[in-house]
């Protein structure tokens, strides 16, 4: 099946902090695009739920980011090596330059 998407998406591996009611997790990014994150994390939001979220980028900087959570996948401890961990999917609420200039450094 061909996907019909508006923009690419990256595999990327990016340590994600998550911001939740003053308190922090972390994570990782399965994938990113200018749209969204797909992230793989213990912490797994509820559907609807809006986050801030602090991206590690590469060159050292730390990029921050709000969305809402569209999707999630929670994948019992037990299976988690064979399905893939649980994490949810982030469509990002808003132009961030920072992340912008690193995506289009990907290309």
């Amino acid at each position: 099946m061909n996907e019909k998407r508006a923009f690419s998406r990256w595999k990327k591996r990016l340590l994600v902090d998550l911001v939740v009611e003053g308190r922090t997790a972390s994570g990782f990014t399965w994938d990113i695009s200018h749209t969204g994150l797909s992230i793989s994390s213990q912490y797994v939001p509820k559907l609807g739920e809006k986050l801030k979220t602090i991206l590690h980028l590469p060159n050292g900087k730390k990029v921050e980011c709000h969305g809402t959570v569209v999707r999630v996948r929670r994948v019992p401890l037990a299976l988690a090596d064979e399905l893939g961990g649980s994490g949810f999917c982030l469509a990002l609420g808003g132009y961030f330059e920072e992340y912008s200039r690193f995506l289009g450094e990907l290309r």
